[in-house]
């Protein structure tokens, strides 16, 4: 649950279309909340659950202040790294885990604080609108999204149809990460402007059915490498293929915080 910066802390703040958002742990038995601080700008991010009932979130805005104009303190492209007034951080990389915690624990411990270590641990692209997805190899794929906080991933007039002069990040990556650089999804090119958030649906085969704008299609198969039918797909095409990977129909698994490298069957 986000709400504006400090709002349950008693502070006023001048402006609340900055959006800068505090997490919370509510309880629906007795109806009890309790806000916790994230130190980056999740705003416009997007998440993904772990086996554990850990939630992670990827990404979100920029430093903000009044009016969501860039923080005081400027990052080399003009977007915002701190803002003194609203004290939010940059979130366009930051990775976020909550362990399950419930509302009788000591929700000011580690074990149940939001791992926000932004500066340490993070994406390798900026994000703003992705889409967080769990494969079939114990990986969580990020999807898309913007460099920039915007409505349409499009600037015109158009002279760069792959990342928008900047604005649009077409590509996706892993969590945990993988040590390639983040492959082009063509797909999210080939969808125009309106391919922020996009809809995606793991299939058996491994690959996911994706949708965005006006355009649908079956992903490259982010997951399973041993699965037979593997061939690239992008645009509008809608295909479908017979799976004969044992492990993509039967199983799904991600790994859990701080146990990189350990799958946890589900």
């Amino acid at each position: 649950m986000g709400m504006p910066h400090g709002a349950l802390f008693g502070e006023i703040r001048p402006s609340l279309s900055a959006m800068v958002t505090d997490m919370c742990h509510r309880s629906f038995e007795t109806h009890r909340t309790v806000v916790q601080d994230v130190p980056s700008n999740s705003f416009c991010a997007s998440g993904m659950h772990l086996p554990n009932g850990s939630w992670a979130t990827f990404g979100g805005n920029d430093a903000v202040t009044v009016g969501g104009a860039a923080g005081s303190d400027k990052n080399p492209d003009g977007t915002g790294n701190w803002d003194n007034l609203l004290q939010d951080h940059d979130g366009r990389r930051a990775i976020r885990v909550v362990n399950p915690c419930t509302i009788q624990d000591n929700l000011d411990g580690n074990n149940c604080k939001w791992y926000d270590h932004f500066a340490e641990d993070g994406m390798k692209r900026a994000r703003w609108y992705s889409t967080s997805e769990a494969t079939g190899d114990g990986r969580i794929v990020i999807i898309g999204g913007m460099v920039r906080g915007g409505f349409i991933n499009r600037q015109f007039p158009v002279t760069d149809p792959i990342t928008q002069n900047g604005q649009s990040e077409p590509t996706y990556e892993y969590f945990p990460p993988k040590a390639e650089d983040p492959p082009r999804f063509q797909f999210l090119i080939d969808a125009g402007g309106l391919n922020t958030y996009p809809h995606t649906f793991l299939m058996p085969d491994g690959r996911f059915f994706v949708q965005a704008n006006l355009s649908s299609s079956t992903s490259p198969p982010f997951m399973c490498h041993k699965c037979s039918d593997r061939s690239q797909f992008s645009g509008i095409t809608i295909t479908t293929g017979r799976p004969n990977c044992r492990i993509c129909r039967k199983m799904l698994f991600v790994f859990i915080p701080r146990l990189v490298g350990q799958p946890c069957f589900l």
